[in-house]
């Protein structure tokens, strides 16, 4: 597969198996991943990965902070710059916007749309969770 085709190609999946997945399969993912180019080559990133029973753990401690965070905890740093310009504030809100058009949630149901956004904190059912990190 040319890298235009794979990129023209991706999808963003927010429904999965519940079927595990071979952890033969994700270090071999991992292991291709791992040669991706960084600066300087240092490839400075830690992946840790969650599956079957300690993913269980994880999500249930999670689970149960949502009801006083249902956004979550927070992050130590801005995802999005606090005065995100135009075109990228249109831009990231059409996103939004025809996501949740596509789940038929409108604008005025919040409650639904944090149901929706909750189900990132359950990685959407995915079987495995990976985690990076940079130093």
């Amino acid at each position: 597969m040319k890298v235009s085709e794979a990129i023209n190609t991706r999808l963003s999946v927010r429904a999965f198996l519940d079927k595990p997945v071979p952890e033969t399969i994700i270090r071999n993912i991992l292991d291709v991943a791992r040669r991706a180019p960084s600066g300087g080559n240092l490839q400075p990133w830690h992946v840790y990965v969650l599956g079957g029973e300690k993913l269980t753990e994880f999500v249930d401690m999670v689970q149960k902070k949502l009801p006083s965070q249902p956004a979550g905890e927070g992050t130590e740093y801005n995802i999005y710059p606090p005065s995100l310009k135009e075109p990228y504030r249109s831009r990231r809100y059409k996103v939004g916007e025809d996501m949740y058009s596509l789940l038929d949630i409108p604008r005025e149901d919040k409650k639904q749309r944090l149901q929706w956004f909750a189900r990132n904190y359950s990685f959407f059912g995915a079987p495995a969770a990976l985690f990076f990190a940079i130093d």
